[in-house]
């Protein structure tokens, strides 16, 4: 089964916890594998073109762990979610293959771009409409 990565959008933190009972009645979201807030929080590091630090998770709120970690949910950065919701796809490209090729992706361009372009278009959706965007982990 492996460890799964589910994005969403919720009004606020109270109405993201409830994802990890009843993700079926949260329309807004999208399912992928393999990664987690570490992995997120290297893409937000080469947005803003800095180098990665342990500081930049301090970024992403956890908000619910249960079985000592074997689920969890974090919230994505206000800047992340902003700055996602502006991305054009020529900087969605140039962020595919540089967070491909960090040692926590380890992956093709081919297969982190339809990850990001889907974070962008939550994104986008979540700050028409002044939402947040949360990340979900299983193992």
């Amino acid at each position: 089964m492996g460890l799964l990565a589910e994005i969403y959008i919720a009004s606020d933190d109270q109405e993201a916890l409830r994802y990890d009972v009843t993700p079926d009645v949260f329309r807004d979201r999208k399912q992928y594998k393999n990664f987690t807030v570490l992995e997120l929080s290297t893409l937000w590091a080469i947005m803003q073109g800095t180098a990665w630090s342990v500081g930049v998770l301090n970024e992403f709120p956890t908000l619910l762990v249960v079985g000592g970690g074997e689920r969890l949910v974090h919230r994505l950065p206000q800047g992340m979610k902003e700055a996602l919701a502006r991305m054009q796809q020529e900087e969605v490209l140039a962020c595919s293959v540089k967070w491909g090729a960090t040692a926590e992706m380890r992956r093709q361009p081919r297969d982190d771009q339809p990850i990001i372009e889907g974070l962008v278009q939550l994104c986008r959706e979540a700050a028409a409409n002044n939402k947040g965007v949360y990340l979900w982990n299983c193992v």
